[in-house]
């Protein structure tokens, strides 16, 4: 596996996820072949440099995957999905809807669900008990 961050200039984008997440893992390995096809990079979020290189603090870079683009925009979540969206024509209905503030409010709000609870997975839910979402 590559953990190096290198010129963002000859790719679509590096996509960055939580390799201590084994749902994420997995999951990032299933898509790899497809976002590398279109030119896009996939590294773990525990890479040396990572964070600096995002302007990120801890907890903001461990809360959602993260999209650097070429030009060194990021992208967090939902918003990142949205993006490399871009580069696969089904996704074209989604992205569409996106554009209405209320959908996109609910994509962001059932991606950040689903991280939240990308540990509970794995069968090992890190998430307190008793408390309501």
């Amino acid at each position: 596996m590559n953990t190096v961050i290198t010129d963002a200039a000859d790719l679509n984008g590096i996509l960055f996820y939580d390799a201590d997440c084994g749902f994420c893992v997995r999951l990032a390995g299933r898509v790899r072949p497809w976002l590398v096809c279109r030119h896009f990079q996939l590294l773990p979020l525990q890479t040396p440099g990572c964070r600096e290189h995002l302007g990120l603090t801890e907890a903001e870079l461990l809360a959602e995957m993260w999209l650097l683009l070429p030009d060194g925009q990021k992208r967090g979540g939902a918003d990142a999905l949205l993006e490399i969206g871009r580069h696969f024509w089904w996704t074209w209905p989604v992205r569409q809807l996106a554009r209405l503030r209320i959908v996109k409010r609910w994509l962001r709000g059932g991606y950040g669900w689903v991280a939240r609870h990308r540990h509970c997975a794995d069968g090992v839910c890190k998430v307190k008990k008793g408390r309501r979402l």
